[in-house]
C-alpha cells in the first residue's frame, strides 16, 4: 500500500521505521549510512537542532517542529541517529544535538512555532507556509555535506486527516465504526496510524469513543459544525458551489456520501454579526470571499422561547407535532459494565437522526440528546420562522401589536440569532430555563445591529469562591455578562484606533477634555433581556389592576422619550436589592446590614451581590465603561432596554433610571461634567407574548464577545471557566482579564501615570470624576431611602499583576 504522508504528522511505515524510498531511488540505492527520506519532518529537526549552539530536550524539540510531545518525533530522531545526522547526548533528560559534520549553515529566521497544546491537524498548513523553501537547508544539503550523492526531493502530499477523519465518520453515524475500520477506510494499515488524530479530535469535543473493547467511534454535533465549516470555506475559496443537502442528508452525484447537515458555525451561518463590524450599515462586509449581503434576523416565535427556556424534550416534541412528523429520542448503544453503564442516545425527527450524546442514564441521555436536537434546528432556522402575531393582552401598554416587526422585536431577534450559534459548538447541555443578555450595537440607520456581546446565567458565587487576585466572576447574572464583554470589545477598539481611526467607533475629544475619546454620534449600544432583571425591575404582579399604564409606547427609537414611572407602595419600590447567594431572586437591603469584610465572608457570613436592576440604574449615572476605561472614554450609556418577558414599563423605568430623579437633591447638580442621569427607551418583544416556563435552571453561565470563536462557560458558583472544556479557569470577563486589557491600552497610550498605580483598586481611586458620579449615586440612595449600596471586601480588588502578564 502506498505511504500516506501528511504535514505535521510523523507517518511511519508498516515496521515503525520512515517510509521507505520511492523506486526510482531504489535503482540507485545510496551507501547505508546515507540513505534517508526527504520527508519535511527530518529537515524540519535537522533546522531546528542546527540553529541551536546547545543540546535540546526532546519534548521543546517536538513543540519546535509543531507536534505535542516527544513520542511523536522519537522514531524520526533515532532513524537520524543511524545515519549519522544527530546523536543522543544525555538520556535523563533525553537531549539530541546535531551532529557538526552535518550542521546546516546560513539557515533563514526560525520558523514559528506551534505553543503548547496546539495540534498538527489545525496548524499544519500555518507550518508550512510560515516556513521557508527547504532547498536550500534540506536533509539532502546535509547528506552532501557528509560525501552522500544529492538525491532527489520528494515533496510530500498534503493531506488534512483531521477533516478525512471527520467526513468518514459522518458517513458512517448510524453503523458501528470501529478505529480499525476507519484506519483502512482512510488508507493506513492499523489503527495506530489514526488514534493520535482521533484523541486530537476527542479533546477538541469534535468525536467520541462510545466503546473501548473493540474501540469505537462516533461524530458529535461540533464535529459537524466544524466539517461543515471548512467545506464552506474551502468551496467559497476554490468557486465551488456549497454542498447541497436534502432531507437532511448531503447529496453527491453518487448518491454515496451522506452527511448529516450541521450549521457551518457562527462565523460562516452569522456573517452578518461576526464580519468588522466597522463595516455595519455600508450596504455589506468584507469577507475572505467578498462582501457579505446583510440578511434580516429572523422574526421569534414562541417555539425559539420555548427552546431556551422549555424542558427540551417536550419542546421537541411539540416542534414535531406542529409538523405532523415522528419523533422519538432512542438508545443507539449501551456499554460498560451492569453497574456502571454508558448509554449512547440520540433523537430522531421524521426519519433524520441528530448527533449522539452519551450519558450514564436514560433520563439524562433524553434530555441531552433532545437538547443537541433543538440546538440544531434553531441554528439552521426550522425554529425561526416568521409567523403572524398574535394580538398579546395589554402588558403595559395600551397598543396591540404590530403587524411588522419593530426596533425591539429586531434587537431580540438578532440576540437570539447569534446565541443560538454560538451554543451549537458547546459540548455542555445547557438545556433548561435560562436569561439571556446581549448588547448590540448600531450605526448610523441601520436596524439590524451588531452583537458585541452574548451573556446567559442567573446565579453568583458563593462567599468561600472570592479570590484575592481578580480571578473569579462575581456575578455571573446575564446582563452582567454582557456587560463585561462589551468592556473586552471597547478595550479592543481603543487598542486599534491609531490602526483605522476613520472605521473605529470612537473619535477624539476636544483639547479642554480630559478623556482622549468618545463614541461617535451615530454609534449607539442596546441592551436586550429575556426577562425583568432581578429586583426592583421585577417587582410587580401582572394581574394588578395598577400595573397598566397608559404610556403610548414609540416602537421605533426617536428622540422624544417619555417615561412615566410607577411608585404606587414606596415601602417596597424602588428599594435597592441584593441577590441570593445560593439560589435566585433578591431581598431588600437591611438599613442595619454592616458592610462586608473578607474574614466574615469566609467564616459563614451571606456574601451581598447588588441586584441586575440596581446595577442597570448605576450604568445609567456613572456609563457602562467603568471605572477604569473612564480614563480614557467619556461616559457610554445605553440607548435602550429590550425586555422579552416579565414586561411593565412602569416598573422597568422606575428600576432603571427614574427613581434616581426623586427625592428634594437634584442628581445632575452632584455630577461631574459630562456624566449625567442617562434615560434609555424601552420596550419589548411586540410580535409574540413568550409564556412562562417553570423549567429549573443550571449553575452555568456562558459568555462570548465579538471575535472570539468559542464562548466560555462559567461555573457560576465558582466564577471559574468549566475545565472540561481545555480552557483556562481564569475567565476573560474577570478583573484580573481586564486589568490586563487595561494595562496594556496605558502602555500603548504612553499612560506611566496609571502604569504607576500599584493595585487594581489604585487604578480605578485614581478616576477622579467616575468616583465623584460614583459618589453622587450613592448619595442619592440614602438621602431617598432607596437603602446603602452594598459592595464587596475592599481586599478584593487590592491586587497585582507581574510585569510579564499578557493578554488572556
Amino acid at each position: 500500500m502506498p505511504q500516506q504522508v501528511q504535514e505535521g504528522v510523523n507517518v511511519q511505515g508498516a515496521n515503525g521505521m520512515p517510509p521507505s524510498p520511492p523506486a526510482s531511488q531504489a535503482a540507485n540505492p545510496a551507501p547505508a549510512s546515507s540513505q534517508l527520506a526527504a520527508g519535511s519532518l527530518e529537515d524540519r529537526l535537522l533546522a531546528a537542532l542546527s540553529r541551536a549552539d546547545s543540546p535540546i530536550n526532546s519534548n521543546d524539540l517536538a513543540k519546535m517542529v509543531g507536534f505535542r510531545t516527544k513520542k511523536e518525533i522519537n522514531p524520526t530522531l533515532f532513524a537520524m541517529q543511524r545515519k549519522g545526522l544527530v546523536k543522543k547526548v544525555n538520556d535523563v533528560p533525553p537531549l539530541w544535538q546535531v551532529v557538526e559534520a552535518a550542521r546546516l549553515t546560513n539557515l533563514p529566521p526560525s520558523p514559528v512555532s506551534m505553543e503548547a497544546g496546539d495540534t498538527p491537524l489545525e496548524t499544519s498548513t500555518a507550518t508550512n507556509s510560515s516556513r521557508s523553501s527547504p532547498s536550500s537547508f534540506t536533509v539532502d544539503t546535509a547528506l552532501q555535506m557528509l560525501g552522500a550523492p544529492a538525491q532527489p526531493s520528494v515533496q510530500p502530499a498534503e493531506r488534512d486527516l483531521a477533516l478525512e477523519t471527520l467526513i468518514e465518520l459522518a458517513k458512517r453515524e448510524n453503523q458501528k465504526t470501529t478505529s480499525l475500520d476507519l484506519a483502512k477506510a482512510l488508507g493506513f494499515q492499523t489503527k495506530k496510524d489514526i488514534n493520535p488524530t482521533l484523541y486530537a479530535l476527542q479533546n477538541k469535543g469534535f468525536v467520541a469513543k462510545i466503546n473501548d473493547c473493540p474501540p469505537c467511534w462516533t461524530i458529535l454535533a461540533a464535529g459537524k459544525a466544524h466539517m461543515s465549516q471548512r467545506s464552506i470555506m474551502e468551496n467559497t475559496a476554490s468557486g465551488a458551489p456549497a454542498p447541497n443537502f436534502q432531507d437532511g442528508r448531503s447529496v453527491n452525484g453518487t448518491g454515496q456520501f451522506a452527511v448529516p447537515p450541521s450549521p457551518p458555525g457562527l462565523v460562516q451561518q452569522n456573517s452578518a454579526f461576526q464580519a468588522n463590524p466597522n463595516q455595519a450599515g455600508q450596504g455589506g462586509e468584507a469577507t475572505n470571499g467578498g462582501p457579505v449581503e446583510r440578511q434580516a434576523a429572523p422574526v421569534l416565535n414562541n417555539e425559539t422561547f420555548a427552546a431556551l427556556n422549555k424542558n427540551p424534550i417536550s419542546a421537541l416534541m411539540e416542534y414535531a407535532q406542529s409538523r405532523h412528523v415522528k419523533a422519538s429520542i432512542e438508545v443507539i448503544a449501551e456499554t460498560g459494565p451492569p453497574h456502571n453503564p454508558r448509554f449512547t442516545m440520540a433523537a430522531v425527527v421524521g426519519g433524520r437522526q441528530f448527533p449522539a450524546v452519551i450519558a450514564k442514564a436514560k433520563k439524562d441521555g433524553k434530555r441531552e440528546a433532545a437538547d443537541v436536537a433543538l440546538r440544531t434546528l434553531i441554528s439552521e432556522g426550522h425554529l425561526q420562522l416568521p409567523q403572524k402575531p398574535p394580538t398579546p393582552k395589554n402588558n403595559g401598554s395600551s397598543q396591540p401589536a404590530p403587524t411588522e416587526p419593530t426596533h425591539f422585536d429586531r434587537i431580540a431577534s438578532v440576540s437570539h440569532q447569534v446565541f443560538n450559534n454560538i451554543v451549537l459548538n458547546l459540548q455542555e447541555s445547557i438545556s433548561g430555563r435560562k436569561v439571556l443578555a446581549a448588547m448590540v450595537m448600531l450605526r448610523g440607520d441601520e436596524e439590524q445591529g451588531t452583537v458585541i456581546s452574548i451573556g446567559t446565567g442567573n446565579r453568583c458565587i458563593t462567599g468561600e469562591h472570592l479570590s484575592l487576585e481578580g480571578q473569579t466572576v462575581n456575578d455571573s447574572h446575564a446582563e452582567i455578562i454582557a456587560r463585561r464583554g462589551l468592556l473586552r470589545y471597547l478595550y479592543q477598539q481603543l487598542l486599534s484606533y491609531y490602526d483605522d481611526p476613520e472605521n473605529s467607533i470612537f473619535q477624539e475629544c476636544d483639547e479642554d477634555s480630559k478623556q482622549h475619546f468618545k463614541l461617535k454620534p451615530d454609534v449607539t449600544f442596546h441592551l436586550y433581556i429575556s426577562t425583568a432583571p432581578c429586583g426592583d425591575g421585577a417587582l410587580f404582579s401582572l394581574h394588578d389592576t395598577e400595573q397598566v399604564s397608559e404610556v403610548e409606547e414609540p416602537l421605533e427609537m426617536s428622540d422624544n422619550i417619555q417615561h412615566t414611572p410607577i411608585f404606587s407602595d414606596p415601602g417596597k419600590q424602588g428599594l435597592l436589592r441584593t441577590k441570593m447567594e445560593q439560589g435566585e431572586g433578591t431581598i431588600p437591603i437591611d438599613p442595619d446590614t454592616p458592610i462586608q469584610t473578607w474574614d466574615g465572608v469566609l467564616r459563614g457570613e451571606r456574601l451581598r451581590t447588588m441586584s441586575c436592576s440596581d446595577k442597570i440604574a448605576r450604568w445609567n449615572i456613572v456609563g457602562l465603561q467603568g471605572a477604569l476605561l473612564s480614563h480614557f472614554l467619556e461616559p457610554v450609556y445605553l440607548s435602550s432596554v429590550t425586555l422579552g418577558m416579565m414586561y411593565i414599563h412602569g416598573h422597568l423605568t422606575r428600576a432603571v433610571c427614574c427613581r434616581w430623579a426623586r427625592g428634594d437633591v437634584e442628581l445632575q447638580s452632584l455630577l461631574p461634567p459630562n456624566y449625567k442621569l442617562n434615560h434609555p427607551q424601552v420596550g419589548r418583544v411586540m410580535t409574540f407574548r413568550p409564556p412562562r416556563e417553570t423549567e429549573k435552571t443550571k449553575p452555568l453561565s456562558i459568555n462570548w464577545c465579538l471575535g472570539q470563536d468559542i464562548a466560555e462557560v462559567i461555573d457560576s458558583t465558582k466564577g471559574k471557566c468549566v475545565e472540561r472544556y481545555g480552557c483556562h479557569p481564569v475567565s476573560k470577563v474577570s478583573k484580573s482579564s481586564l486589568y490586563v486589557l487595561f494595562r496594556t491600552l496605558c502602555s500603548k497610550m504612553n499612560r506611566d501615570d496609571l502604569l504607576a498605580a500599584k493595585t487594581y483598586h489604585q487604578a480605578k481611586l485614581m478616576a477622579k470624576e467616575f468616583q465623584t458620579a460614583k459618589a453622587a449615586l450613592f448619595e442619592i440612595c440614602e438621602k431617598n431611602g432607596y437603602g446603602k449600596w452594598m459592595q464587596k471586601p475592599p481586599e478584593e480588588e487590592m491586587f497585582q499583576l507581574d510585569d510579564s502578564a499578557d493578554l488572556k
